[in-house]
């Protein structure tokens, strides 16, 4: 089964196209998208085998300079 998440990241205004780029090159990852209003600035959708494959995504992006906050919204029905 397939574990398909929204994944949501604040970051500093400069450092969004990098952060947007890094995402962009991770293979879980299926769309990721700047925003212009909202709580977040980027919003991406990712689909990993296990919650383990999710861990070790969410340390790839903690470990991204300058990323100030993230959350995970696990899709149930889709």
């Amino acid at each position: 089964m397939v574990v398909k998440v929204f994944f949501v990241i604040n970051a500093k205004p400069e450092r969004l196209n990098k952060i947007h780029a890094a995402l962009k090159s991770y293979d879980e990852v299926v769309l990721t998208c700047i925003v212009e209003s909202g709580p977040y600035a980027i919003v991406s959708m990712v689909e990993v085998d296990t919650l383990n494959d999710y861990r070790v995504l969410i340390e790839k992006v903690a470990a991204l300079p300058h990323t100030d906050d993230f959350t995970s919204f696990f899709i149930v029905n889709s």
